[in-house]
């Protein structure tokens, strides 16, 4: 039979999936890994706005969530990490919730599924009111089928009956399929009414799947070149259960499309964090391999527990039928704060000045060509601090401080601080601010000074992976994670043009454009050859000691006439000391 028709208000169903500790390799669409099966999402990711420099709030679950759920920098409330040492208390009872703020608007059903997270820990005694006032139930969501894994409290069943008072489940099957029945089930409930749904499906998160599961069985057997065979294992067990997260929402779609919601439906879609840690102190983590969930970050920097790009950097898209034009592949920066901003601008409400994300969906249909931005992107946690302006990123671990341009480096391989003082300084003075503005309990210590693995390279003897090659100095591979380079050196050529960036710097060029400067060392005679580059302009300059402050025009002649080789003569009293040439592009 023909769908029944969709609710007749104007207002859209809106839905956050948020998975857990899942790598940024791990989505087929990235086309990093063709082991990834995730055909449900790359299909959404597709047809919508896929995110390639999406963000979490935080490299761990707690302030991850506490900022998704606020809409806020969770440090402004003095959450921090998981645990009971920093972030006591997840989200202040005086802090709302989106789900509070839906209620308040009085038209949205709410329903919470999965991973919550936002308890009070276990060990922590002092804190306002009850604990069971920090439950899902007590914090706007009306619906709930709450729990990580069996059993689950829950509001209602997966056949779609109210169950009051809640019901603890039993249902030991895999658990992300139970979380997007559950799912389904609400949908069911709900398909009359304007619903928000929080889907925090629980993987690729440990524990991993059961080797008798079906996912695992059904998950071809994998083979790669820089793991072991234990390794390899884990990656099966990881990929599996992203691929039981990829048919959870695709059981999802097919509900949506089955009462005829989908074109009234937006859909966002992010991981908490990074992928789980497999470099802890040796190869491949051999002394802590039983906690990697087998998901990978590969080519960037850092893994979760850390704000180098790989911890917070995810897989993210939009998705919203007939409102969010097809094939977009955006590359500014979006933060999974923008999915609440954006969440409760098109419920009907006002955002609050304490929101620190932004209304994308202008962005996204299409109505503007870049996000109306007025707060820097930024992360506090643990011993680090670090924000992003633009394609500008600086980074603070302890006292190691370090400068990247992201849209010409994403992998975060060269560290521009010492070669670009001035851009540093800005970027630093942004840091701090934001740092300084922060509660007392919100502030990373900044106390770490040990060696990070992130900064100094994989361990000695680790083999480069051939699908993952880095581009590296000199144009070879490096192992992952590459030592971080630091840009100081005065000759040092990261386009490999025959020009030093600080050179090219200082003559207003882009040293990460082999095409933009040329340069070619003079022969004993006091000669430089040029071959192939007619019609350009030159410029010759010098420097006694190859001080980059420093440099002199010798010549400033015009253009050359000819393609042919063409030698530029200096005068005697110039023959001493350094000399380059500027060719500059018609």
């Amino acid at each position: 039979p023909p769908p029944p028709p969709p609710p007749t208000n104007n207002l859209p169903n809106i839905i956050i999936i948020y998975t857990d500790d899942h790598g940024y390799t791990d989505l087929g669409i990235h086309g990093i890994d063709a082991n990834i099966q995730t055909p449900v999402l790359d299909s959404l990711a597709a047809g919508g706005a896929l995110m390639r420099s999406g963000y979490s709030t935080a490299p761990q679950c707690v302030p991850s969530r506490s900022g998704l759920m606020s809409g806020r920098v969770q440090n402004t409330f003095g959450t921090r990490q998981n645990g009971d040492i920093w972030g006591q208390i997840p989200v202040p009872l005086t802090v709302p919730t989106i789900a509070e703020r839906l209620v308040a608007l009085g038209d949205y059903r709410t329903c919470m599924i999965g991973k919550w997270h936002l308890e009070i820990p276990a060990g922590v005694t002092n804190f306002p009111g009850a604990r069971a006032d920090y439950y899902p139930g007590a914090r706007g969501f009306q619906d709930y089928w709450y729990g990580s894994t069996s059993p689950y409290d829950a509001s209602f069943d997966l056949a779609g009956n109210t169950l009051s008072p809640e019901q603890s489940i039993v249902d030991g099957r895999n658990r992300v399929i139970v979380q997007g029945e559950a799912a389904q089930a609400f949908i069911m409930r709900n398909q009359d009414q304007p619903f928000f749904l929080y889907l925090a499906l629980f993987g690729p998160h440990v524990p991993l799947i059961s080797k008798t599961d079906s996912y695992y069985l059904n998950y071809p057997s994998l083979d790669y070149p820089n793991y072991g065979p234990e390794m390899d294992v884990i990656r099966r067990q990881g990929l599996a259960l992203v691929k039981a997260v990829d048919d959870a929402v695709g059981g999802v779609m097919a509900k949506l499309r089955e009462y005829g919601l989908e074109e009234n439906t937006l859909i966002f879609f992010a991981g908490d964090n990074g992928g789980q840690p497999k470099f802890w102190t040796t190869v491949g983590g051999a002394t802590s391999i039983s906690a990697w969930n087998g998901s990978e970050n590969l080519p960037l920097r850092g893994e979760k527990g850390s704000l180098w790009e790989g911890g917070m950097k995810v897989p993210m898209f939009a998705y919203w039928k007939d409102h969010i034009p097809a094939g977009q592949v955006i590359q500014e920066p979006v933060i999974t704060l923008d999915f609440t901003a954006t969440t409760l601008k098109l419920a009907g409400g006002t955002l609050p000045p304490e929101f620190d994300g932004a209304d994308i969906l202008p962005r996204l249909s299409g109505q503007t060509n870049a996000i109306a931005r007025t707060k820097h992107l930024f992360w506090d946690w643990g011993d680090e601090i670090a924000l992003r302006d633009g394609d500008w990123k600086i980074h603070r671990i302890g006292n190691h401080k370090s400068l990247f341009n992201l849209a010409t480096d994403p992998n975060e391989l060269f560290d521009l601080r010492l070669q670009l003082p001035e851009k540093f300084a800005e970027m630093e003075t942004k840091l701090m601010e934001w740092y300084n503005a922060l509660p007392p309990d919100g502030q990373s210590p900044l106390s770490n000074s040990a060696a990070d693995l992130y900064i100094t390279g994989a361990p000695v003897g680790t083999p480069v992976d051939p699908r993952f090659v880095i581009p590296y100095v000199g144009g070879s591979a490096a192992a992952y994670p590459a030592p971080l380079e630091t840009i100081n050196d005065p000759s040092y050529d990261s386009d490999a043009d025959h020009m030093a960036d600080g050179d090219e710097t200082i003559a207003g060029t882009d040293p990460a454009d082999a095409q933009s400067i040329f340069a070619l060392e003079p022969s004993a005679a006091g000669e430089l050859l040029f071959d192939g580059y007619a019609g350009r302009a030159y410029t010759v300059w010098t420097t006694p000691q190859l001080d980059p402050a420093d440099w002199n025009i010798v010549t400033n002649t015009g253009v050359l006439a000819a393609d042919q080789a063409i030698q530029i003569q200096y005068a005697a009293s110039q023959t001493s000391g350094f000399y380059r040439v500027q060719v500059v592009k018609p």
